[in-house]
């Protein structure tokens, strides 16, 4: 992506306190160092400018995380083809908001890689996703949360109309209890809802 493009996003929609309990790095650090720490770059380095969205609701962990951060790059002073800010907010009200404000401006969205890997299953609209699509050059790498469905979704009208926005349909509702059924049914709605052209799944 960033031989494609002069401006990149990177959105971590749910950034986490940047170090889990056993002491291994978040998904902040770890995609600062895949930037920074990359052999190529360091070689010669992008074209391209990323800027690094960490979009985190729990205000404990926000401080954590930008304590995480402000160690890491003391340690590893960031080019100045990099820039990072950490977001105390949801991930879907917050990335709506900024493409609705430059849509008003008029301005094209940067080319975005939006990392979404939700504690749960809420706040990930397919609206939302779609809209990400519609970014040239964008991709989206999504944990699809099948357990934190299973165990707190069934039977609870509020949480399923959430699941419904997940999928973009009530069809997955038929397919309840079969992981492998709904994990397609949510494949099959970002090709035909959410307009993209590959998708890929790990299992």
């Amino acid at each position: 992506m960033t031989r494609m493009n002069s401006q990149l996003l990177f959105v971590d929609g749910f950034a986490g306190p940047g170090r889990y309990e056993g002491g291994e790095d978040g998904s902040p650090i770890i995609a600062l160092k895949a930037a920074i720490l990359n052999r190529r770059f360091q070689q010669a380095p992008p074209r391209c400018a990323i800027r690094f969205v960490f979009i985190e609701d729990d205000p404990a962990r926000v401080a954590a995380l930008r304590g995480e951060l402000e160690t890491f790059t003391r340690e590893h002073p960031l080019p100045s083809w990099v820039a990072y800010e950490v977001e105390l907010d949801e991930f879907a009200p917050y990335l709506s908001r900024e493409l609705d404000r430059l849509t008003r401006q008029g301005t094209r969205p940067p080319s975005t890689f939006a990392f979404i890997d939700p504690f749960g299953y809420s706040d990930v609209p397919m609206s939302l996703i779609g809209r990400i699509r519609k970014i040239p050059s964008s991709e989206c790498l999504i944990n699809f949360a099948y357990k934190s469905m299973n165990r707190w979704a069934a039977g609870d009208p509020t949480r399923e109309r959430h699941l419904d926005e997940l999928f973009g349909t009530v069809g997955w509702r038929q397919y309840w209890g079969n992981e492998q059924e709904l994990v397609q049914v949510y494949r099959r709605q970002l090709v035909s809802e959410a307009g993209f052209d590959y998708v890929r799944t790990s299992r």
